[in-house]
């Protein structure tokens, strides 16, 4: 086979689901590491960097002050949660951010059938401030996932008056979730953080210190010895350096490398086009489509493409 050809056999699978394999795999690494570190260490430890307390809306809870004498997790009864957020571009120049919740690792169905959604806005019509605080609703229902137990504590440290009826007690039984993956576009992902990070800004990166400038932390150097790679940041320096809001750093166990890039953006509508498309002009000029002009090669390779689509039953 020709080698240019494995961009097109990658463009295939990917659509015919070995995309959501890898993703899946991906993930469940992620949930080992994240989950024994949320359970090797004090619930509350990743928060005493701020400025300002961050756990007004929890550290008055009889729930907490009850979940400190045991704070390891039993990762048995344990589920772990991925937070997606995408700033979704819509009709007539609306912008409409989507977020949802589910579940990590997910058997005898896809990730997408896990999913719960949280809250829907149009950005074009809300205040400011609206998005940090229905994330701040998010982050205070999340910590109750993770405690197990009801706060008596709403986000901003008052009493909970339905606390004192029947939402009381543990949330269920002795299973709790725990967030591990936070997942978005870059515009979704900005705006939640409000980072001054971005792909258009000197730093680059929201998870460590690659820069657009030339030198040894420039990130086009690629490769398992970049030297940005040893630059990860720690729950200090991005609330220092790289977030705006403090809302979703509340979550106990919150580190910078549960931040992940939607696999959508980065591969399916960035990487996949550019590749695929590098790839058909060169094959297209070693004959692989046969003998023509440029665009006769190409019209044969898109009817093999649709044929090939056909028959393993992929929309196209």
């Amino acid at each position: 086979m020709h080698p240019l050809c494995i961009y097109i056999v990658l463009f295939c699978a990917y659509n015919l689901g070995i995309g959501g394999v890898l993703e899946l795999c991906a993930r469940y690494h992620l949930v080992q590491r994240a989950s024994h570190s949320f359970s090797s260490r004090p619930l509350v430890c990743n928060l005493l960097c701020c400025e300002h307390s961050l756990v007004v809306w929890v550290h008055e809870s009889s729930a907490l002050k009850a979940f400190i004498q045991h704070k390891e997790c039993d990762l048995s009864k344990t589920i772990p949660l991925v937070i997606h957020g995408d700033d979704a571009e819509s009709h007539r120049r609306r912008s409409f951010t989507v977020t949802t919740f589910g579940g990590v690792v997910v058997t005898q169905c896809s990730l997408w059938d896990s999913k719960i959604l949280l809250y829907v806005l149009d950005s074009s019509r809300v205040a400011d401030t609206t998005q940090s605080t229905l994330d701040m609703w998010v982050c205070w229902s999340l910590v109750e996932c993770q405690l197990g137990f009801f706060l008596d504590r709403d986000p901003w440290g008052q009493e909970y008056a339905p606390h004192n009826g029947s939402r009381c007690g543990r949330v269920c039984g002795e299973w709790i979730a725990v967030l591990t993956v936070h997942k978005g576009d870059e515009k979704y992902l900005q705006k939640t953080y409000q980072s001054s990070h971005s792909a258009v800004s000197k730093n680059v990166c929201m998870s460590c210190r690659a820069t657009s400038e030339a030198g040894d932390l420039l990130y086009t150097l690629h490769g398992p010895k970049a030297a940005h790679r040893q630059t990860l940041l720690t729950v200090t320096d991005f609330i220092r350096d790289v977030c705006g809001v403090s809302t979703w750093v509340r979550v106990p166990g919150w580190s910078p490398q549960m931040i992940t890039h939607d696999w959508l953006h980065v591969v399916d509508l960035t990487l996949i086009p550019e590749a695929s498309a590098s790839a058909l002009i060169e094959l297209a000029r070693e004959n692989v489509f046969g003998a023509g002009t440029m665009d006769e090669k190409l019209r044969k390779a898109h009817i093999m493409f649709i044929r090939a689509c056909r028959q393993h039953n992929v929309r196209t």
